[in-house]
């Protein structure tokens, strides 16, 4: 996590508060901006205010974080777990078990390509507080 740059963007349908642990290790100096694509799967009420706890931290220590809901049709054409960074791309494992399974981490080569789905799913995702809970 130290040697990422620039805007972080993570895919992660099945993304948990658990993987908000990782997310604090980034380094302030380097990381300005970190996007966060979910699907609802994990979409509930305390999820949201532990979604709020991280970005209130995040933003004290300089960083700005936004998580989005996937679109349902995202959601479903989406099967893997990827972070992008300025300079590079990595598929992972789920990033609630992140920290058990580094080995798993695997760099993607063509991360421009990543870089343009993310985006496509960015701009048809919706604010996680404007997504009303179950």
């Amino acid at each position: 996590m130290s040697s990422l740059k620039g805007l972080i963007q993570i895919i992660d349908k099945d993304l948990s508060a658990e993987a908000f642990k990782f997310l604090l290790r980034l380094n302030p100096t380097y990381v300005k901006r970190v996007k966060l694509l979910a699907s609802a799967s994990h979409l509930s009420s305390s999820f949201k205010e532990e979604y709020k706890a991280l970005r209130d931290e995040m933003q004290h220590s300089g960083i700005l974080v936004e998580l989005r809901i996937l679109d349902e049709r995202d959601s479903q054409d989406i099967h893997d777990r990827y972070l992008i960074s300025d300079n590079a791309a990595y598929n992972t494992p789920p990033w609630n078990i992140i920290n058990k399974k580094l080995g798993d981490v695997v760099r993607i080569e063509n991360h421009s390509s990543k870089r343009a789905h993310f985006d496509k799913f960015w701009g048809r995702a919706t604010d996680i507080l404007k997504v009303p809970t179950k």
